[in-house]
This record gives structure tokens, sequence and C-alpha cells, in this order.
């Protein structure tokens, strides 16, 4: 492994995370989001194909390729030397069934040649996986065609396509505030990614060869230090690679939509099972879609297009959600399993569920939504 990447290991493990669980999220709904308008399930063969010259005519290629970039490197933490060898034959097709689909990603060796055969096989998301079939299908690539037509170099390809995705991501105030030059996005480059996903397998207790294979690293040296690392108390956290505080605060603000009173909504209202229980009068959705891409509930705080009632039950979701992470710590305990990879997930919905209900007592306090 280069120099640079130990010499980063030994900082960027000691971080909670190196990317803000804020940006993660929003770069999750951001991709499934695309995902979900750009490759719906369509059953007639006809309206699939009346789809694709629909997509064909409107979206642009190099941004539904940024949209690819960012998901292989957030996900799969991919250097940008080995983006740029990524073939069509690449990415396969694991399972297709009337569930969904499985896919997975052959990532090839970064210090290895370009004619080197050798590759890492990861899976990726459905809805990535879905975008890269699209990709190909609109560009028309082969498995033997390189993906990505690398003009300059392949790490500028990657860090501009990063830098765009994240400005198209975020928040439409954030993305007016850039537009008017009074607020500066924060720099997340390649390096940043790829030390998150091995820093987050590290926490999630995942072993040094598995965190190597992901990683595509010949030795356990930095997979050992990501390990090492995890015990210890993130005291520089906030000051380290990539911590943006403020940024950070402004997100969990922006990630949910804007407060309004039930009896000013006029759209759809939002409901949805969490804990076992129906739980309504939460908002409403103003999603341009008919179908959500997301858990309808449970999925809507943290949501860009949740309208969070100012009236609404919020504290019955939270302590709903806290059941769940009851039960779920319960089947933890009695399997033996160190991380259960829903803990994580259920407990940044609790946390969205706690932003929101704190941000309507502090509009109650400053005397807006008094009633």
């Amino acid at each position: 492994e280069s120099a640079w990447e130990e010499m980063t290991c030994l900082f960027a493990p000691s971080l909670d995370l190196v990317i803000p669980e804020e940006v993660c999220l929003m770069i999750e709904n951001g991709i499934q989001r695309w995902a979900s308008k750009l490759c719906p399930k369509i059953d007639v063969e006809e309206n699939k194909n009346i789809h694709l010259e629909t997509v064909r005519k409107t979206i642009k290629i190099d941004t539904l390729r940024d949209c690819i970039i960012i998901g292989i490197v957030y996900y799969i933490g991919a250097r940008p030397v080995q983006i740029g060898k990524l073939s069509g034959g690449d990415f396969i097709v694991d399972t297709e069934n009337k569930y969904g689909m499985r896919y997975s990603v052959l990532v090839p060796y970064a210090k290895k040649s370009k004619l080197t055969i050798d590759r890492v096989r990861v899976a990726i998301p459905e809805e990535l996986g879905k975008l890269i079939l699209l990709y190909k299908y609109l560009v028309g690539i082969g498995d033997t065609d390189p993906m990505f037509s690398i003009i300059v170099s392949s790490m500028k390809m990657v860090e501009a396509s990063l830098k765009k995705m994240l400005f198209r991501f975020s928040p439409q105030e954030i993305q007016e505030a850039v537009k008017n030059d009074d607020y500066q996005l924060p720099v997340y480059t390649a390096s940043l990614f790829r030390h998150n996903v091995g820093h987050s397998m590290a926490m999630s207790g995942a072993s040094a060869p598995e965190i190597a294979y992901i990683l595509g690293q010949s030795s356990y040296v930095v997979a050992d230090r990501y390990i090492a690392a995890t015990p210890e108390l993130a005291d520089i956290r906030e000051a380290a690679l990539g911590r943006n505080p403020v940024f950070k605060n402004m997100m969990a603000l922006m990630l949910t939509g804007n407060l309004v009173h039930s009896s000013e909504w006029e759209g759809r209202n939002v409901a949805g099972s969490i804990g076992g229980q129906l739980h309504y009068h939460l908002g409403g959705c103003n999603y341009e879609e008919d179908i959500c891409p997301f858990a309808q509930g449970r999925g809507c705080y943290g949501c860009l297009y949740f309208k969070p009632f100012i009236d609404g039950n919020h504290k019955k979701v939270f302590l709903s959600l806290n059941d769940e992470i009851q039960n779920v710590r319960d089947v933890a305990d009695d399997a033996g399993i160190l991380n259960h990879p829903l803990l994580k997930e259920l407990v940044r919905r609790k946390e969205h569920v706690n932003q929101v209900m704190a941000r309507i007592e502090m509009a109650k306090a400053g005397g807006l939504f008094n009633r």
C-alpha cells in the first residue's frame, strides 16, 4: 500500500466516521431517488421501451455517470485508478427474480498493470446496480468496453464527479447559498470515502482479511490499524480529516423539510408501521412521484420531501423506534452478535426524529406556530 494510505489511516480510524453521517444519508437517499425515478419496475415490455426513450431524451449521460461514480466510491471505497480500469463486463447481475436483483462489481487491483485479469468481487446495492445497467444501455457499453471515457486522468474525473454530485444531492437551501457565493461546500475526496469504508467496516466488527479484501489491499497492515483504533475515544474527530461541525449541523436541519401545521397542509399525508404500531398524523409529503422510494414513516425523518407537522405525533414514533432498538438489541445479545447491522440504522432514524422534535420546540419557543 502507498505511504500516504498507511500514514492517513493512523488518523482516519480515530474518527467516529470520516464522512459525517448526514452526508452519508444524503448520498444514500440521492442514489435511491435517482434509481426509483430512472429505473422503475415496469412489467410491460412496450412501456419499458417508452420509458427508456424518455430517459434517453431527458437525462444527461455525464450526470448519470457522476451519480454512478459517487455510488462506487461511497459504497466500496474504490480508488480513482481502479474506477478508470473498470469495463462493462466488470458489473454482474448475480440474482434476478420477482423480489429484486443482486449486483456485484469486479474491482481491479490498483497496483497491477492495465492488462491484469485479477479482480476483487464486491456486492453493490440494487439501486446502484440499476443505474449502472441503465448507463451501459444508454451509452452502448459492451463487456470489453471501458465504463468511463477518461479525457485527462481518472483522479480528476472522479474528484469532479464527487464535487458535482455532492452539490446536486444537497438540500435546495444549500444549493442556493453556494450559487450566491454565501457558502462553500466542504470537499470530500475519494481517499476520505475510502477511509470511511474501512473505518465503518472496522466499527461493525469486520476482520482484517475482510477489510483488506473489500479495499483491495495486498496486506493487512492498514486493516489492522483500522481495527486497533476502533476502541479509542474520538477526541479529535471534529478537527480531523473532513469533519465540519457547522456543515454537519446545517445538514441535520435541512435534510428534513420545513415545519408546517397540519391545518395548513393540503397534500399527501404520511403514515407507516413502526415498532408494531401504525403511526399517522406525522407530516406531509411533496415528493413528485406517486410511489415513495423509501420506507414510508420511518424513512421520512431525514427526507427532503417530508414536511413534519408542528402538531404531529412524533413522540410516539420516537418511542416506537426505542422499542425496535431494544428488540434488536435483545436478539443480538441472544445470538451473540456484537454489532447488529440494523442497530446503527435504527439509532440514526431515532436521532432524526429527535432533531425534528427539537426543531418544533425551538419554533414554539420562538413564537412560531403557537396555536
